[in-house]
């Protein structure tokens, strides 16, 4: 339930996911699936039970070096689901893996096993449906660069739950922005906020040469959240449909997220004066230079929102709460204190294998099945916008009337857009996207992901939308989120262009 959470937030608030979330806390041994014998033969001797617990043991933490090392020579992430008595695989649990801003889906294989390939980073998992015969866990599980694996254990129906994680608070926790280039070392009142610490990576803004990300404050937390969102009956992401989004976006109208502060990575040697003007909607109020690291040099940034604070103050904005948050925004502008805790480093460009002028070519499926080749795609357009959705991405949804109507406009200018449905590689999930397609009015082409086309069009979240010419060209920087203004600049330009 609290990705379902994750994910509104993301798209409601313009922020993101939660910062802080906590690890799987499971042992090697359980995350290299081994089974265990349900009970002992009671003429066995303790001294051969320990024998075969010792070599059990021994195996287990063998295969679990092994799983480890494969994980992190391939760059894969792996999640286990197994039975929490007997440690015998579970085969076929859907599960969500996301980023900041990407999700993505999966299935544990035979072996109880779901991996994912994606780039180092801080990814959070959610199981999306427990098999038949099994209770869902609602634990939210948080893996990195350095710890690529983690366990569900799925009790059986009836059985008595698993004991609450007990792992007390951490006095201090880091948050990592691997796209924007730095981490923060959170203080230790951040764990006694009254209301939560909101965070995003964003990275690369366009082409701008500018990585960015920040931290933020949100007077409504997420268990408040939770059991709003309860009350509306959602239980898969199926049901996530716009409405309920437009029900949380007004959950969140009179609490606004507060920005406390912003670490901005620039490349080159730009006019930084032009680029606050470019960049920020407030005034500078601090902008302190943090260092190098590979080719950016950083800045702390903190806006003067005192004016917005005013705004907000005898409104529906919880007052104490507001008083909270202006507090940290005080401290953050005023003090070295936060300053002193970001850690700078190179950024991860998601789109480092993604040049201008590159040609892509696959070969894919449409939602009825038909073949379909990228040259008969692009063929005889002077441009086509390739859109990738998904089927639980409320934000993609909502912007496919729009999209229907500037393909209808942009077509008289020899311009087009396709689709790309990122969940549609799974044969189940196709009768939902065309359902998503019909109720939305959508006639132009639909065709289905495939691992070539995720290699060729990368993305951190979606929708995310690239522009190719008649050949397949990729054309600049793809633009990652809705913004239906944009793909009308953006093809203007192009066009113009090519004039």
């Amino acid at each position: 339930m609290k990705k379902y959470i994750s994910i509104l937030l993301a798209a409601v608030l313009c922020t993101s996911i939660l910062a802080g979330c906590g690890g799987s806390g499971k042992s090697d041994q359980q995350a290299a699936g081994e089974t265990q014998e349900k009970a002992m033969q009671s003429e066995k001797t303790e001294e051969t039970v320990a024998k075969e617990d010792t070599a059990q043991a021994d195996a287990a933490q063998d295969s679990a070096q092994a799983a480890a090392d494969t994980a992190a020579n391939s760059g894969a992430y792996l999640i286990y689901v197994l039975d929490a008595e007997t440690k015998e695989p579970i085969p076929g649990v859907r599960v969500q893996f996301c980023s900041d801003s990407l999700c993505k889906m999966g299935k544990t294989d035979e072996s109880g096993v779901a991996k994912f390939d994606s780039e180092p980073g801080t990814y959070t998992v959610h199981m999306m449906k427990a098999p038949d015969g099994y209770v869902k866990s609602e634990e939210e599980i948080t893996l990195d660069k350095d710890n690529r694996k983690a366990t569900y254990l799925l009790a059986k129906e009836g059985a008595a739950a698993e004991a609450a994680d007990n792992k007390s608070a951490e006095s201090e926790s880091v948050m990592d922005f691997p796209l924007a280039g730095f981490t923060f070392e959170a203080p230790e009142e951040f764990n006694h906020l009254m209301g939560e610490i909101r965070s995003k990576d964003i990275g690369e803004i366009g082409d701008t040469g500018v990585v960015i990300g920040y931290v933020a404050y949100q007077a409504k937390t997420t268990a408040e959240a939770e059991e709003y969102f309860n009350t509306l009956g959602v239980t898969t992401v199926e049901e996530m449909t716009d409405e309920v989004y437009e029900k949380m976006e007004k959950f969140y109208e009179d609490t606004p997220t507060i920005l406390l502060f912003r670490v901005m990575g620039v490349k080159g040697d730009q006019d930084l004066e032009e680029l606050k003007k470019q960049m920020f909607e407030f005034p500078v109020l601090a902008f302190d230079e943090l260092g190098t690291a590979g080719d950016y040099k950083f800045y702390y940034v903190v806006l003067d929102n005192e004016d917005y604070f005013e705004e907000l103050r005898n409104t529906a904005y919880p007052q104490d709460k507001l008083d909270e948050a202006y507090k940290l925004w005080q401290e953050a502008g005023t003090t070295s204190n936060f300053k002193d805790r970001v850690t700078i480093k190179e950024p991860v460009s998601i789109y480092s294998s993604v040049e201008d002028g590159a040609a892509v070519s696959f070969e894919t499926q449409d939602l009825d099945g038909k073949p379909v080749t990228s040259q008969e795609l692009f063929a005889g357009h002077k441009i086509t916008m390739v859109n990738i959705w998904a089927t639980w991405c409320i934000n993609c949804k909502s912007e496919m009337t729009e999209l229907e109507e500037l393909n209808k406009e942009w077509a008289k200018k020899g311009c087009q857009i396709i689709g790309i449905c990122d969940d549609a590689d799974e044969e189940e999930m196709i009768p939902t996207a065309k359902k998503i397609l019909e109720e939305k009015g959508v006639t132009f082409p639909n065709v289905r992901t495939t691992d070539v086309i995720r290699d060729q069009f990368p993305s951190v979240g979606l929708p995310t939308s690239y522009f190719v010419d008649s050949e397949g060209k990729i054309l600049g920087r793809p633009i990652v989120g809705k913004n239906v203004e944009q793909y009308k600049e953006t093809l203007q330009q192009l066009l113009s262009e090519m004039e």
